[in-house]
């Protein structure tokens, strides 16, 4: 043996020539924490819907019932909404309309007041036209009555 050799099997190898194995990189904190929450979640929840069916077929029919609920109450959600955009849409085309046949109403009875009173002022100088023909044939009866006399 050389002497080099011999020195190698007196002081071990040399730890510089040597490869060392390192520990696995330990993965970022949300990583660590994930992979902690999925091994409980395991531990906690899968593995006894596994060893139980019955436990498992009752969770399982919950989860089904929640989303069930869920989809009901957010498909009822938007019909409602639906539902109340077009009855707010109908009370306000209601509105419009009605305030529409309030201002015809208005004008319509403006117009016919205003007939009125141009009717009632019409009888009134025909009253007045009578009442004096009237009177001019009564003053020509008189007229004609001491004439004859």
């Amino acid at each position: 043996m050389d002497r080099q050799a011999v020195n190698t099997a007196q002081r071990g190898p040399n730890p510089h020539h040597v490869k060392r194995r390192l520990p696995p990189p330990t993965p970022p904190a949300p990583l660590r924490s994930s992979l902690l929450m999925n091994s409980l979640l395991m531990e906690a929840m899968v593995k006894p819907l596994q060893r139980y069916p019955t436990l498992g077929a009752t969770v399982g029919t919950g989860v089904l019932c929640a989303f069930t609920y869920w989809w009901y109450a957010t498909s009822i959600r938007s019909t409602l909404l639906a539902t109340q955009r077009s009855c707010q849409q109908m009370s306000d085309k209601a509105f419009h309309e009605c305030r529409e046949m309030l201002k015809a109403g208005e004008r319509s009875w403006g117009s016919d007041i205003r007939s009125r009173d141009a009717q009632v002022r019409r009888l009134e100088l025909q009253n007045v036209e009578q009442t004096r023909s009237v009177a001019r044939l009564e003053s020509a009866m008189k007229m004609c009555l001491i004439q004859n006399a």
